[in-house]
């Protein structure tokens, strides 16, 4: 892709994405992808996000159906919510170390999403961040994460085994509810409290 392919305003706002390509790389010349920037873009297959961006927002990749490959370099803080909503190809993604936050439904309905590697800089894992990845067999939460929100891995009908944190101390509500394959939760000696479904 070229410079022009890209509008971006501002200090580094990445608006829209006006380019053919299906490998795409962030110009470093970023340091916010806004909100919708990307998003039902149903031609991209691969994108590189650089360290200079700290951001990407709400909605910037939904439904880019044909998504399969998020590289996300440490740097990134933040990643919006509903950023790669119904990205229903992508396979994998490793959040870099940097990365603090993940927004409600973040991953949400990624269907074809069968691993998840978490920061080991967030504290908390937002409402339905992953619900119905029906494909997700496994999730590494680090020992960082002490919240979960509620319903955060709801309906991914093919996770059989899960880790908890030892730092945490509350499984809210429908945290696994219709996880159907489920086997086996290993709770950490700190929990005390779980909610219904």
């Amino acid at each position: 892709q070229q410079a022009v392919d890209f509008v971006v305003v501002g200090d580094g706002i990445l608006l829209s994405y006006n380019g053919t390509a299906a490998e795409v790389t962030i110009p470093d010349s970023v340091r916010m992808i806004a909100g919708y920037a990307f998003a039902t873009n149903t031609v991209i297959t691969a994108v590189t996000v650089p360290a200079t961006v700290g951001t990407v927002d709400a909605f910037s990749f939904s439904g880019c159906k044909a998504l399969q490959t998020v590289t996300l370099a440490e740097g990134v803080q933040s990643v919006g919510a509903y950023a790669f909503h119904w990205c229903t190809s992508l396979r994998e993604i490793s959040l870099p170390d940097s990365v603090q936050e993940i927004g409600n439904h973040a991953f949400a309905y990624c269907k074809s999403l069968k691993h998840v590697r978490l920061s080991t800089g967030m504290t908390r894992i937002s409402n339905t961040a992953f619900s119905g990845c029906e494909s997700l067999q496994c999730v590494e939460i680090p020992d960082s994460v002490t919240s979960m929100g509620k319903g955060t891995m709801e309906a991914c009908i093919a996770l059989t085994d899960v880790k908890l944190p030892s730092t945490l101390n509350t499984l809210p509500t429908s945290t696994f509810y219709g996880c159907t394959a489920l086997e086996t939760v290993s709770f950490p000696e700190a929990m005390n409290t779980i909610g219904s479904e």
